[in-house]
């Protein structure tokens, strides 16, 4: 199976939060500081001269741009698991193996809960992560759920494919796809409330459903931060990994 990076044009922004600073992109990659550390993602592979930000940190580096790194520089890494899906395969859901699968989004159905390509109000996500962080937060999840209002907040999911759930007034879960290139797509942000038992199923699904009526064929979910997440993420059919790396460029060698 053609394997996916996590990083595209739009991805990359949720890495973002109020703290970022000097924030610049251009063709070959995208970087900023926070603390006065620059960070850097590779929105192409590694064929700049990079010896000009040293030191700084990477994020989503795929192996062989990390394995040119050490032929000039010290570098630290640690290895992150993505898991990407096949999500043609994803939404069939036959059999006993997904038999809660299917109640769950059946209950969640039966709520007949509201789907828009936009929030009503900026406030709406501000109170979902307020309540997502109460009742979930590190518990289940890396919390980052202030890159996720910095992120709306400056409007950074016009062009994706997007879903905002609503039952009645109150919005109840969010997600946004990267825009398809190449069949291909990144799941960016998504967050549900875990007071609506099936409500994860049911946003990623709504999502699923949309870029397959566009073409999508593969997105991936990002990193797993633990295993409760890749878990969930390795679930469905069609799921397979991609390896890549973040760290500390630190000095040429």
């Amino acid at each position: 199976m053609d394997n996916i990076g996590y990083i595209d044009g739009y991805s990359w922004r949720c890495l973002l939060g109020p703290m970022s600073k000097n924030i610049e992109v251009n063709e070959n990659f995208a970087k900023w500081t926070v603390n006065k550390i620059t960070h850097m993602v590779l929105l192409k592979r590694l064929d700049v001269d990079i010896k000009d930000f040293v030191p700084f940190n990477f994020h989503y580096f795929a192996p062989e741009d990390v394995e040119l790194l050490k032929t000039k520089y010290k570098v630290q890494r640690s290895k992150n698991i993505s898991v990407c899906l096949e999500i043609e395969k994803v939404i069939e859901l036959g059999g006993k193996k997904y038999k809660h699968v299917r109640n769950s989004l059946n209950k969640m159905e039966k709520l007949n809960i509201e789907i828009l390509d936009d929030y009503r109000d900026f406030n709406d996500i501000c109170i979902l992560v307020d309540k997502w962080s109460e009742t979930s937060g590190e518990k289940y999840f890396r919390d980052f759920s202030g890159k996720n209002k910095f992120f709306y907040k400056n409007n950074w999911h016009n062009g994706c494919i997007n879903a905002f759930c609503y039952d009645g007034n109150d919005l109840i879960a969010y997600g946004s796809l990267s825009p398809i290139v190449d069949g291909k797509s990144t799941y960016i942000i998504g967050k549900s409330l875990i007071t609506y038992p099936g409500s994860s199923e049911f946003l990623d699904f709504t999502l699923y459903r949309k870029a397959i009526s566009l073409g999508c064929k593969l997105v991936n979910m990002g990193k797993c931060s633990n295993n409760g997440l890749l878990k969930y993420k390795s679930k469905f059919k069609g799921s397979f990994e991609n390896l890549s790396y973040d760290g500390k460029v630190l000095n040429a060698i």
